[in-house]
């Protein structure tokens, strides 16, 4: 399973840079044929005025009741990198994180918020003394449902750790974390639970 995920990783399918056409023509080719070596009775690669389609199907009962499963097979570019000057928690982006994130609650209370710190727990809590911490930090941390804290770190990269890049960064639960006063885990759904795509 893992390979077959690596083979997909590999492939540039941007789907907003023209010149990465014939990779997202290739990463759809790759889904065809994942799909039928997963047993879907057909897989097809489908030309459209855009990108590619992919179509598989499996009937089990012609009599049954049709599900249907849509997702994305592309990604986004991370350009322009020079417009990635600081982490969403400096001062100054709290500060206008704040308002937005208040009116999402209020909207979507239901919703789970997530945020990529770029500093750990012990810091933005004020344990460890950083300059993150400022007049609305405490506010915006009680509104976060998971936090995925610390730098990424190149050196401790791994592709399959599951939303986090790199082995130190942590995924906590917030409101426990801030209950029990010390970071704790968030818990992913039972197959996940080690926080691995094993």
């Amino acid at each position: 399973m893992m390979e077959d995920l690596f083979s997909l990783i590999r492939i540039p399918s941007i789907s907003a840079k023209p010149e990465h056409h014939d990779d997202m023509l290739a990463c759809a080719e790759r889904w065809a044929q994942l799909l039928l070596e997963a047993g879907a009775d057909e897989a097809l690669v489908m030309p459209s005025k855009g990108n590619p389609i992919v179509f598989g199907q499996k009937i089990v009962d012609p009599d049954a009741k049709t599900v249907l499963v849509y997702a994305h097979y592309d990604v986004m570019p991370a350009e322009p990198l020079e417009l990635w000057k600081s982490e969403p928690f400096e001062p100054e982006n709290q500060r206008e994180l704040l308002p937005f994130v208040r009116n999402f609650k209020a909207l979507y209370p239901n919703k789970t918020v997530w945020c990529y710190s770029g500093y750990t727990w012990e810091q933005l809590t004020g344990k460890v003394p950083c300059h993150a911490r400022c007049e609305v930090t405490d506010e915006l941390l009680r509104l976060l449902d998971v936090l995925v804290d610390g730098r990424f770190v190149q050196a401790e990269h791994d592709i399959s750790l599951r939303f986090r890049g790199s082995r130190n960064q942590r995924l906590l639960d917030v409101p426990k974390s801030l209950a029990a006063g010390q970071p704790v885990w968030w818990q992913d759904e039972k197959v996940f639970s080690t926080h691995t795509m094993e």
